[in-house]
């Protein structure tokens, strides 16, 4: 499965990023599968053979039935782009965190159980332990270490228990709480279906949504571009803008979506759209 350890940028003479994956690992981990029949003396040793990140391990990949498939990757795909995000991806393990704190109030050792994950029902470290809310990416990174160091504590085998668990019952977090365009959440979300076949079909099928995020990020119009930062790669106008005058320039759906939820990014004191002004200060 794709992991971050695996994918490197590339960057040419013409500070051209490129993507490049150089450790491709295992098409599939149990060697029971491979071999084509049972061998119930290597069952023991599954967990120790499957050294996989199960953070960015699709839920059907640890079904003794399951066929190795593109919706594998295009899974992992999707937490690391939730990662891009958030900069922590959907499944952490974080539901031990819970888990350990009751068993240690009861004094008794503790053991990640499938039954109770699966009446958490949601990611827990949302909000409990990162709140985007108001902050810049250099707090949520901030965040994002206290929930590492937390889950250093937890007994490794526990922890990959509980991460196996969230990627087959937990819902991700909300990542439309992220400075992010929407349409690129849904993306997202689609990549991190729990069921294959409701994601997309192929590689080719999410090649053409992100060029259609792109074409729809590029038909901005100017005015919009000059008053978001972080549109304009890091070229900040020397003075604000007094006013953003939108009402001789159509918007899309799409700008439309994008404008609603990054109004409060402006850098104008005034927003005027078609049907009048909009006071921004």
């Amino acid at each position: 499965n794709l992991a971050p350890s695996s994918i490197f940028i590339e960057e040419d003479d013409d500070n051209f990023e490129r993507v490049r994956i150089l450790e491709w690992g295992r098409a599939h981990w149990d060697p029971q599968v491979v071999l084509g029949r049972q061998v119930p003396e290597l069952s023991r040793f599954l967990d120790v053979v499957d050294d996989r990140d199960q953070k960015y391990v699709a839920p059907e990949q640890h079904q003794p039935s399951s066929i190795a498939s593109v919706t594998w990757d295009l899974y992992s795909l999707g937490c690391l782009a939730h990662e891009c995000v958030c900069l922590c991806p959907p499944f952490v393990g974080s539901s031990a965190l819970g888990l350990q704190k009751k068993s240690q109030v009861a004094q008794q050792s503790w053991s990640v159980e499938p039954k109770a994950l699966r009446r958490i029902g949601s990611c827990v470290w949302m909000l409990n332990h990162i709140d985007p809310r108001g902050k810049s990416m250099e707090e949520l990174d901030a965040e994002v270490k206290v929930l590492r160091d937390l889950l250093a504590n937890v007994p490794e085998q526990q922890l990959r228990e509980a991460i196996r668990s969230e990627h087959q019952h937990a819902t991700p977090p909300d990542l439309r709480l992220f400075r992010t365009s929407n349409d690129f959440v849904g993306i997202i979300e689609t990549l991190l279906a729990k069921r294959p076949e409701q994601r997309f079909g192929d590689c080719e099928e999410l090649k053409v949504a992100l060029a259609q995020l792109a074409s729809d990020l590029e038909s901005l119009p100017e005015s919009l571009h000059l008053a978001l930062p972080h549109l304009q790669d890091d070229l900040v106008p020397s003075e604000a803008l007094a006013t953003l005058d939108l009402r001789d320039a159509p918007l899309s759906d799409f700008a439309a979506r994008y404008l609603a939820k990054f109004a409060s990014d402006l850098l104008a004191e005034n927003l005027f759209v078609t049907g009048g002004g909009l006071p921004l200060g």
